[in-house]
């Protein structure tokens, strides 16, 4: 190991996770995929690297140069984040015309396309719209990538005005996350 690592110089490979903080160990060792980001042959010795040694499974690899791998993250957290802010929304839809929301989310989340993750309302934090450590800082980095993410914009919006609601935990404290 010690001489694939040396091999490396200071080349750096952009690998980031995509971890729920309840389940972030069996999340690790069973990834659906990993994205390896930077120089192709570095990123084949972090590849090598985690096929030889790590207690991670096998398990589809896409290689990429750095700043598409931290699109494809932030692609990944914007999307899952407007799936909850769909399914509050979707809540309070639910609530004005009397229905049953636990119903309606499971028959839509029955839909292979859309699933069950993410639907919760309120969420595992027991608040609506999205928290966490990734969410909120992700979709903000995400908006500026590119002035056309429009979607993602409002729906920090709509989210604000759900998480304002609520009086900050200690992580939103320390990253100084504003919902306003």
């Amino acid at each position: 190991m010690y001489q694939v690592l040396s091999a490396v110089d200071n080349d750096i490979v952009y690998n980031p996770e995509f971890l729920s903080e309840k389940s972030a160990q069996e999340q690790f060792i069973n990834p659906p995929f990993h994205i390896f980001g930077g120089d192709s042959e570095v990123t084949e010795r972090v590849r090598y690297l985690y096929d030889t040694f790590s207690l991670c499974n096998k398990c589809d690899v896409y290689m990429m140069t750095a700043a598409e791998a931290s699109f494809v993250k932030y692609s990944i957290n914007a999307f899952l984040a407007m799936k909850v802010t769909f399914f509050n929304q979707l809540f309070d839809a639910v609530k004005d015309f009397g229905g049953n929301n636990s119903v309606i989310t499971r028959a839509v989340g029955a839909d292979p396309r859309i699933g069950t993750g993410h639907t919760k309302v309120p969420g595992f934090d027991m608040k609506r719209g999205f928290g966490g450590a990734c969410f909120p800082k992700d979709t903000k980095a995400f908006t500026k990538f590119s002035d056309k993410l429009t979607l993602i914009e409002k729906m920090i919006e709509i989210n604000n005005e759900y998480r304002s609601q609520y009086e900050k935990d200690e992580r939103e404290e320390a990253q100084n996350i504003k919902y306003d």
